[in-house]
């Protein structure tokens, strides 16, 4: 977690607490005190799989008080994965909006549509698959292909 300040502004990056899941993170959180925080969200990705309903449950819960302490939360990272976010956040969302906050991802945030690459990898491997020259790139052993850039 990095804290930027600058006069009263106080921005809040927490890119990898994935909800936050832990309630001691949450507090961190929340002891900031930041007017804009930019947090990596539940892995909802990765519900019943690695991560059991009732961990994102509490990340869930964490993210919504979160949201009624900071005035603009950015999601990014994790929760972006999942295709249906908006819809599993909408009644945070909503509640975020009801005190006059507000919760976006960076490409709202600049006043772009969201892309959401991630989240529609496979169709975009079927649409646009890496060139054979990339997938050769990517059989190299991971020591030599550190000094060998990407063909992209």
């Amino acid at each position: 977690m990095t804290i930027i300040e600058y006069d009263d502004e106080k921005i809040l990056f927490a890119p990898d607490v994935q909800g936050p899941i832990c309630d001691d993170t949450l507090r961190m959180i929340l002891n900031e005190s930041a007017s804009l925080a930019i947090i990596g969200g539940p892995p909802l990705y990765l519900a019943d799989f690695r991560v059991s309903q009732e961990i994102i449950s509490q990340a869930l819960r964490n993210l919504a008080l979160i949201s009624e302490h900071i005035p603009v939360i950015i999601l990014d990272h994790h929760l972006l994965r999942e295709r249906d976010w908006r819809e599993r956040l909408q009644s945070i969302i909503d509640a975020s909006s009801g005190v006059g906050h507000k919760i976006v991802t960076a490409a709202e945030y600049a006043g772009k549509p969201n892309r959401l690459l991630e989240a529609n990898r496979n169709i975009l491997f079927e649409t646009d698959p890496p060139s054979q020259e990339f997938m050769r790139w990517t059989k190299i052993p991971p020591r030599k292909r550190k000094l060998v850039s990407p063909p992209i």
